[in-house]
């Protein structure tokens, strides 16, 4: 029996190495991956955080702003100015815009 010897072409991977080269490579990427959807998470809750001084400081920049007897009118309801009552110009003040002027 004569066996017809046939060059076998070793250039390029087989089917087992690339098998096992997405294995490793799925091993490294995914401790990398939990890290980085840590992190977004952490970063969004941070600046959540950071956002609750900014809204306390807008809230004292805005009671700054508004006039003294405003506040006497709303917390003594014994004031009247212009013949209202206190409850009917607090809530005239609190429907307010920002832009618009309540006199």
């Amino acid at each position: 029996m004569l066996m017809k010897h046939r060059k076998l072409n070793k250039k390029g991977f087989s089917l087992v190495e690339l098998i096992a080269a997405v294995a490793i490579l799925g091993v490294v990427v995914s401790p990398l991956l939990h890290t980085f959807v840590t992190s977004t998470k952490v970063s969004a809750r941070a600046q959540e955080i950071a956002q609750g001084p900014l809204a306390a400081k807008n809230v004292i920049e805005a009671m700054d702003a508004t006039p003294i007897t405003d506040f006497q009118q709303v917390f003594n309801p014994d004031i009247a100015f212009d013949g209202e009552t206190a409850q009917s110009r607090a809530i005239e003040l609190f429907n307010a815009d920002d832009d618009s002027e309540v006199i």
